[in-house]
């Protein structure tokens, strides 16, 4: 029979089970191979996301100072230098020296520069960008063109056309520059790259002990001319990440490094950070050069996203290979219980172990060709659908993605083996191979250690998983990798030694339950608890995977609102990134919008370095507010937070003032500043200091004071003040050029009347004077002078060595500030490190005393403004909408529940989620397909114990009833079991699957699991199961009467067929399953082995001395051995080689080849066809190679004869199963030939047995099934 045709044969007598086998292995191969082609999609994105930062820390930056005439080479360097890097966008900002503006104050400064990329950065809101101008007007003889910001423009009160004239503060006698204004400037984006080089285009003023407005933008180029002596000029080059794919970050980093190290080689300076003696002769001339970037760590870190991101989707991928595979053990091990007749008469027709192998190998890979071909057609619809990608659902190119291949054909190889490696292992256990089982050998293989071997394993996983979650961890190996692998691995050999406990538990419920269905069920659940370790084991992979996407899904949603409420710090964050006489008013509109003063905490935002620990954020907010604005959650804290704030504003004294009735909104203040000093007095900027409800104090400017008595005007509008307002000090700064004229100068402030709204307002006692060199200050009494409190994170407290209830001192600004330590927390929100913060009342701040010269303690004249205002509305987004519409320029608007959904819209979560979605589906598929299989194999093996039980009168009905009982049992207690196994490992697995976004997961995840969705889950799994279950037993229940019948056919077959010949099922003539054999038995010799003969009409014969296979005939009174049968002669030997070598023929051969003629008259005639039919040669119809000699010997302890022709030791066989059935006494009768042994021969035996033997046409037996 040809190959091809015996495997379409085989494929197409079990239908059931190959289809079972083929929807295993594609649901498997389409479900990884999706999930891989979205691991991919997804780890992408994931690179994109955790490359998407603001330009200036993914920019390249060389800096150096230069001459006229040296910014050409070094431009066309730096452009060389960052060639290699993808798309860069290069700009340049050179700056000099600040000029002064004459006519104007002598603290205003004006400042030049000459920028290249302004327009890429900017839009012109009013003229054009400026032109270079020539030589001639860059000396001094002519105009030159300047762009200014909008800020700036409006500080100076200049316009487009207009003129301004600028002092060199270095060379007094050089001639005075005349620029012109030609345009008026916006930035686009605050945080574009080349604001980072030029911070003042944002602002256009800045305040400090200079008024600086600028910059003053001339065309590009224009300081390598005579313009200016000498300047600073700063490359950016800003490089387009987006299209950057997981493959790319290898090659990315290297463009960088050698981007790096060829500036750092052009320029003179040491190629590796450190190493002086790598520096090489700078080939460009280029002044106190600096090459900074953060391009390498950035790259890096994307590197480790993509990896996380590909660890993520790996542990879903693991299970589900996991869960697939379990799957197809079953529906396999089905299968080769279906053929376990057919195996039997293979092996007993001399197939070896390969041959056998080489027949399941063809089935696999039929069916594993059939799943990638299904595979390449259907995964990337379906990777398509999940990701919810836009263009066709499919296409070509998804096809050709190596990433499906690479997936799918070792996936396929994987099945083949497992099939085939199962179908081998069950034909093994079933066929007698030493009478070992699977479940024997499972149960070996847990008593070899294995099962201690894996829980020690996924203890070491697990431990391996929260150090690779805890916070700054970067790092991915290949054990983390494996890790939730292993964990599940590990819980899983712990439930299933829980399970036959319960499955005991189980049977005791039932036994005191009335009726017999309940107690026989259970019975037969705790019985076979122990042989069904693959369904177990399916089930609570099943459950597992289940549980984790449940898990992990729920848990996303918890951790990124966690987090985005950690970013922005309340509902709603307002941030102004341009300082400016703007910020003000953005206080008073977040107030309207939040709907009252009560909702907002003004923020203010420093950062410091405290005890060896950099970048520590410092926070003032008002905590009163804070309270009800802010929500940290509670496992970060180490008191609930209205206890905490408690702390912040238990101790606060906002000390002394001057009341201002009403809600006034002018200031006008009287004063003056006397001095004994010849040097004049004139244009010193005043200010009053100005306290609100809230405790918050504003600086409000007054205009310039003078030696002469004034009154001086401060608008109080649009600056955020909750009446009732109060004043508490007025300043007047001194510019550092009086102490160089005068060392010890003697200046006093006095205010000699206030008015608020025109209503004049008593001053009494309450401003006391004190000047020091920082200025003259008016000031009301300050508060206690005691520690401020704060609440500090525990590394900042780690550094310090500091508890609760510990002093430190902390710098602030110009002043230091001794702090009280009330509460440590774990983090701090919006901290640029979250693990490094430190968060201050910031009324009592302002209102403790600093110490000054001489030992007294004076209100501070340090002023925190606020630069955010965080606020916690009724409705966050019409809050949104309204500060969005009327902010100022530079106005950032952060809403908590949008960054929410933005998360979750990312690539890399939306992704997650849904592939964990899938990993849901697809567990309930694999699980019902296995639980399929296996129900079909326990059915099939309770076959004929249920038409036992038929026969003793119980109702079909109530026979399907106690198996669906049992299967519903085995469902609900693994399930149940498997729920916990589930929360175990999600707790410890799902943290690692949560930020493949890049985002960095602070606070710390905590797991949630969805109770709702959990009970739903199991309450689906559990009725699909219980209804594949039932709908298989229903088909494999059906005509026990049938299953009775055939058992009687068996047992009368039974008393005339030797052990080890096939009984035929169903009486009727025995049909050949080769071409033309038969097989002959005789009683005589119980356990002679088939004896196929070609067919034909008549009989052959052999002469008597060629009767090839005859080890020896029975004489009476000779040739016994031992007990053991007759002692084969060497005639027997001889005709037994020349049979085993003799080839396939449909006309019987004597040894020497001649073919037996027809069967004669007479006694001798007769007697040569009895022994023909008797002792055919042994062929193999069906394989066309002779039989194995022991394979036609007796398996009792008649075979030690064969044995020892065979050149094999004799050994007696095993009665397993007898122990197996629990029988106690010995069997008798036909029993012995199902229990292995050979039945007593006495004297009416042996003369049955010289009676001709009969010819039956060979079938498929009881024993070949």
């Amino acid at each position: 029979m040809g190959g091809a045709r015996l495997l379409r044969r085989r494929l197409g007598s079990h239908p059931v089970a190959v289809a079972a086998i083929a929807v295993s292995v594609l649901a498997s191969l389409v479900v990884v191979t999706a999930l891989q082609v979205l691991s991919a999609a997804i780890t992408d994105a994931g690179v994109r996301s955790a490359l998407v930062v603001p330009p200036a820390e993914r920019s390249l930056v060389l800096s150096a100072a230069l001459r006229p005439g040296d910014l050409a080479a070094v431009d066309a360097a730096f452009t060389r230098g960052v060639a290699g890097l993808p798309s860069s966008t290069v700009t340049r900002v050179g700056t000099a020296t600040t000029r002064s503006l004459p006519g104007r104050a002598t603290t205003d400064r004006a400042l030049l520069a000459d920028v290249r990329g302004i327009d890429g950065a900017a839009r012109l809101t009013v003229g054009r960008w400026p032109v270079r101008p020539d030589d001639a007007a860059a000396r001094g003889r002519g105009r030159v063109e300047v762009a200014l910001p909008d800020a700036a423009a409006d500080g100076l009160g200049v316009g487009v056309g207009d003129t301004l004239r600028l002092g060199d503060l270095i060379d007094p006698k050089a001639p005075v520059l005349t620029v012109e204004v030609v345009g008026t400037f916006l930035p686009r984006s605050p945080q574009d790259g080349l604001w980072a080089d030029l911070p003042l285009g944002l602002e256009g003023v800045t305040e400090s002990d200079f008024t600086t407005y600028g910059p003053f933008v001339v065309a590009a180029g224009t300081f390598d001319g005579p313009l200016v002596g000498s300047s600073t000029v700063t490359w950016r080059a800003t490089p387009d990440l987006g299209g950057v794919r997981v493959g790319d970050v290898d090659r990315l980093s290297a463009q960088v490094d050698d981007a790096v190290t060829g500036l750092r080689r052009v320029v003179g300076l040491p190629l590796v950070e450190g190493s002086p003696e790598t520096a090489q002769p700078p080939s460009v001339p280029a002044g106190s050069p600096r090459v900074v970037t953060a391009l390498p760590a950035l790259v890096d870190e994307a590197g480790l996203v993509g990896d996380r991101v590909r660890v993520s989707l790996l542990t879903p991928t693991v299970l589900l290979v996991l869960l697939g595979t379990v799957a197809l053990v079953g529906a396999a091990a089905l299968l080769a219980a279906l053929r376990d007749t057919e195996t039997r008469l293979l092996r007993t027709r001399g197939a070896s172990t390969a041959r056998l192998a080489g027949f399941a190998l063809g089935d696999a890979v039929v069916v594993a060709a059939l799943g990638v071909l299904g595979t390449s057609l259907a995964a990337p619809v379906l990777a398509h659908l999940v990701a919810g990608s836009d263009g066709p659902v499919w296409s070509v190119a998804a096809v050709r993605d190596p990433v499906l291949w690479r997936t799918a054909l070792p996936l396929a190889v994987l099945a083949v083996v497992v099939t085939v490696l199962t179908t081998l292992w069950v034909g093994r256990a079933r066929g007698g191979g030493g009478g070992r089982t699977r479940a024997g050998g499972l149960r070996l293989a847990a008593g070899s250690g294995l099962d201690v071997v894996l829980v020690l394993l996924g203890v070491l996983a697990a431990v391996q998983l929260r150090r690779y979650d805890a916070v700054g961890e970067t790092t991915v190996d290949p054990l983390t990798t494996a890790a939730p692998a292993l964990v599940v691995a590990g819980l899983s050999v712990v439930c299933l030694r829980l399970l036959p406990v319960l499955a005991r538990v189980a049977a005791g419920w039932g036994a005191r339950r009335p009726g017999l269905d309940a107690a026989w069920g259970g019975w037969q659940f705790a019985r076979r608890a122990a042989g069904q370790s693959g369904t177990l084991l399916l089930v609570l992979l099943a459950v597992a995977m289940g549980t984790i996407a449940l898990g992990h899904r729920a848990t996303v949603d918890r951790a990124i609102t966690d987090q985005s409420a950690f970013d922005t710090g309340s509902p709603v964050r307002v941030v102004r990134e341009v300082s400016g006489p703007a910020s003000a008013a953005t206080g008073d509109l977040v107030d309207d919008a939040a709907g009252g003063a009560a909702r907002v905490s003004p923020v203010w935002r420093g950062t410091v370095d405290l005890g060896g620990v950099s970048d520590v954020t410092v926070l003032g907010v008002d905590a009163r507010a804070a309270a009800t604005v802010m929500s940290p959650r509670p496992d970060t804290l180490d008191a609930p937070w209205s206890t905490v704030t408690d702390r912040l504003v238990r101790a606060r004294d906002l000390g002394g003032g001057v009341p201002l009735p009403g809600s006034p909104q002018r200031l006008v203040v009287t004063a003056k500043v006397v001095t004994d000093s010849p040097l004049a007095v004139d244009g010193f900027a005043g200010s009053v200091r100005v306290r609100d409800a809230r405790g918050l104090v504003s600086s409000v400017p007054l205009g310039p004071v003078s030696s002469t008595q004034r009154d001086l005007t401060a608008d109080l509008r649009g600056l955020g003040l909750v009446p009732p307002l109060a004043v508490v000090g007025v300043s007047v700064p001194l510019p550092d050029y009086v102490y160089y004229f005068l060392p010890e100068p003697t200046f006093d402030l006095v205010v000699s009347g206030l008015t608020a709204d025109g209503a004049p307002v008593a001053l009494g006692n309450e401003l006391r004077p004190s000047s020091d060199r920082l200025g003259l200050w008016q000031a009301a009494r300050a508060g206690a002078a005691r520690p401020v409190p704060a609440v500090v994170t525990r590394q900042v407290a780690d550094a310090l060595q500091v508890g609760a209830g510990r002093q430190v001192t902390l710098p602030l600004g110009v002043r230091d500030l001794s702090i009280t330590v009330v509460s440590v927390v774990d983090s701090l929100p919006t901290a640029q490190v979250p693990a490094r913060g430190i968060l201050l009342d910031l009324p009592t701040v302002e209102a403790t005393p600093e110490r000054v010269g001489g030992g007294s303690d004076v209100r501070s004249r340090t002023v925190l403004d606020p630069q955010e205002w965080w606020a916690a509305p009724a409705d966050p987004e019409a809050a949104a909408r309204v500060v969005r519409a009327k902010a100022p320029y530079g106005t950032i608007v952060l809403v908590a529940d949008e960054q929410v959904r933005e998360r979750l819209a990312d690539p890399v979560n939306a992704g997650m989620r849904s592939a964990m979605l899938l990993v849901t589906l697809a567990s309930v598929l694999l699980a019902g397909v296995g639980f399929a299989a296996s129900t079909a194999a326990l059915g099939r093996a309770r076959r004929h114990e249920n038409a036992v039980l038929l026969a003793l009168g119980m109702p079909p009905g109530r026979i399907r009833s106690v198996l669906v009982l049992e299967r519903v049992l085995v469902v609900l207690v693994t399930v149940l079991v498997g729920l916990l196994l589930g929360v175990l490992a999600a707790v410890t697995v799902v943290p690692l699957l949560v930020g493949g976004d890049g985002h960095p997961q602070v606070p710390s995840v905590l797991v949630r699991l969805p109770v709702g969705s959990l009970a739903g889950y199991a309450l689906l799994l559990l009725l699909a199961l219980v209804v594949v279950g039932a709908a298989v037993l229903r088909s494999t229940s059906r005509d026990l009467a049938g299953e009775l019948r055939e058992g009687r056919r068996r047992d009368r077959s039974r008393t005339r067929t030797p052990r080890g010949a096939p009984a035929r099922p169903g009486g009727g003539p025995e049909r050949p399953v080769g071409p033309g054999a038969v097989v002959a038995r005789s009683p005589r010799r119980p356990g002679a082995g088939r004896r196929p003969r070609p067919a034909g009409r008549g009989h052959r014969r052999l002469p008597r001395r060629h009767a090839a296979g005859r080890v020896g005939r029975r004489r009476r009174g000779r040739g016994r051995h031992r007990g053991r049968g007759p002692r084969p002669g060497p005639r027997d030997r001889a005709a037994l080689r020349a049979g085993a070598l003799a080839r396939p023929s449909r006309t019987v051969r004597d040894p020497r080849g001649r073919a037996a003629g027809p069967l004669r008259g007479g006694r001798r005639g007769a007697a040569r066809g009895r022994r023909a039919r008797r002792h055919p040669p042994a062929r193999n119809a069906d394989l066309g190679r002779p039989e194995r000699l022991r394979d036609h010997r007796p398996a009792g302890r008649h075979d030690a004869a064969t044995r020892r022709l065979a050149g094999r030791r004799p050994r007696p066989e095993r009665a397993g199963l007898a122990r197996a059935v629990g029988h106690r006494g010995r069997p008798r009768g036909a029993d012995h030939h199902a229990l292995g042994r050979a039945p007593r021969q006495g004297p009416r035996h042996r003369r049955r047995a010289r009676r001709p033997r009969r010819v039956h046409r060979q079938g498929l037996g009881r024993r070949g099934r």
